[in-house]
């Protein structure tokens, strides 16, 4: 989920020059946390399609209502997806369900196909 959200993260830092940034970036970059939250929810609510991306509708993605948008080939690519539910079973020691993994491949030929 893409966007910006006006949090106390971004200034939190003893350097004040980091700070100030922090600040005006929330203050005319960022939504608010609430709408921030707002991609994450959708995408946990909604019945989406399959490898399916939502961010902000605004420009360049930083703000706006939730709605499906593109991803990047990094966020796209099956070898990657791959190597971080390996990693993540090895992280926190749960075993993944291996048909998570068979839908990530199956995923890719359609990927390529729709240049998301």
């Amino acid at each position: 989920m893409g966007g910006w959200s006006a949090t106390n993260l971004q200034g939190n830092t003893a350097n004040p020059v980091l700070r100030g940034l922090g600040h005006v970036g929330n203050r005319f970059l960022a939504q608010d946390s609430t709408a921030g939250a707002l991609p994450t929810l959708y995408a946990a609510v909604q019945d989406l399609p399959g490898a399916s991306y939502v961010g902000p509708d605004g420009f360049g993605e930083w703000r706006g209502s939730p709605t499906l948008v593109g991803r990047s080939a990094a966020a796209s690519d099956p070898d990657t997806a791959r190597r971080l539910w390996t990693v993540s079973e090895e992280l926190t020691g749960v075993a993944f369900p291996d048909r998570l993994l068979r839908q990530a491949d199956r995923l890719a030929p359609l990927q390529s196909q729709s240049g998301v």
